[in-house]
């Protein structure tokens, strides 16, 4: 199992309100893809095949008929298809709903002290506005692309009656041969216009199946379980010229090279104490994250006996380091 990277809790879209929304909606839309709509969708597809081919035995005729109606039901249920992938959402400038609310929720004392539940409100319906704006321009489209699917299948259903009626007419073919034939297709299109309307949900699947993915499966540490060096431990740590900024502040480096400076360098030796000294954001601890594999280092060298961090076991190396932060978060035993 890949470890995830520090770095993408620190972006401001990753916030545990934009992980809540992907295990919520975007979980219950992957459902659109395997199980019972699975399944549904293949019963749908072999009664459109048994309704042609019965069609096609009782009354070749209106069989090849309901056959060129095919394409035209095919091209509206493309259609349908190409306007479900459309995006109609429009981008949000600041922060989305789901962070707004959570920060809201996590500051509530904060909120309520300086009197800011109205403009926290505000903010919130102010980041709705883009996606419902979005949600009913997608609305209207998706009912109209449906009303044209719709209206595919009835013209199909008026040149099946009309080609049957002729021929009944004509005595070509018997009334039982006629009625077996239409209901046959009847069926059969209406299986095809229910797969069509079922595409917008299987689209939004599998969208939402990629974020799902893309979110567990994203930027990681580039470690897994069993990967990296797990030899034992002496305790020698080396920083040579190492040089390093945050992923959500590239443009800000904590240690780089200028002319006064050349990255952060340092050694500390098996059971030597040090302290880190120095003002507040100068790096103390930076140094500590790049050590624990919080963070990985953009230049320069980070070593621990030797062996790059970036190369070591990140479960071995964390179950040899005790940390305790800044703001630690402590629990009395029960």
């Amino acid at each position: 199992m890949m470890k995830r990277s520090m770095g993408w809790y620190d972006l401001p879209d990753n916030t545990t309100g934009e992980l809540t929304t992907i295990l919520g909606a975007d979980i219950e839309a992957v459902e659109g893809l395997v199980g019972l709509p699975l399944g549904y969708r293949v019963r749908v597809l072999t009664s459109v095949i048994s309704g042609v081919a019965i069609a096609l035995a009782y009354a070749w005729e209106i069989g090849l008929v309901a056959l060129a109606c095919v394409p035209f039901i095919g091209i509206a249920g493309m259609l349908q298809v190409c306007c479900s992938r459309r995006k109609v959402v429009e981008p949000t400038d600041g922060l989305s709903a789901p962070t707004i609310m959570e920060n809201g929720l996590r500051g509530i004392s904060s909120v309520q002290a300086y009197n800011l539940e109205e403009k926290v409100g505000n903010d919130y319906e102010h980041a709705l506005e883009p996606e419902s704006a979005g949600k009913v321009r997608s609305g209207i489209i998706a009912g109209c692309v449906f009303g044209f699917s719709q209206f595919a299948v009835f013209v199909s259903f008026a040149v099946v009656f009309l080609v049957g009626s002729q021929l009944l007419v004509s005595t070509a073919i018997d009334f039982e041969s006629f009625f077996t034939s239409v209901l046959a297709v009847m069926f059969g299109a209406l299986g095809a216009s229910q797969v069509s309307a079922d595409f917008n949900s299987r689209q939004r699947g599998l969208i939402s199946a990629a974020r799902i993915f893309g979110t567990f499966y994203g930027p990681t540490d580039g470690s897994d379980e069993d990967g990296g060096d797990v030899s034992p431990i002496e305790g020698n740590i080396k920083f040579d010229k190492c040089e390093f900024s945050y992923p959500s502040r590239p443009d800000f480096p904590i240690f780089y090279k200028s002319s006064e400076r050349d990255g952060v360098s340092l050694s500390v030796d098996q059971k030597e104490s040090i302290g880190l000294v120095g003002r507040s954001g100068s790096g103390k601890s930076t140094i500590l994250q790049i050590i624990m594999r919080f963070y990985e280092s953009t230049g320069g060298s980070a070593t621990l006996d030797g062996t790059e961090f970036s190369a070591l076991n990140v479960s071995h190396l964390r179950s040899n380091v005790g940390y305790v932060g800044q703001m630690p978060t402590l629990e009395s035993p029960r």
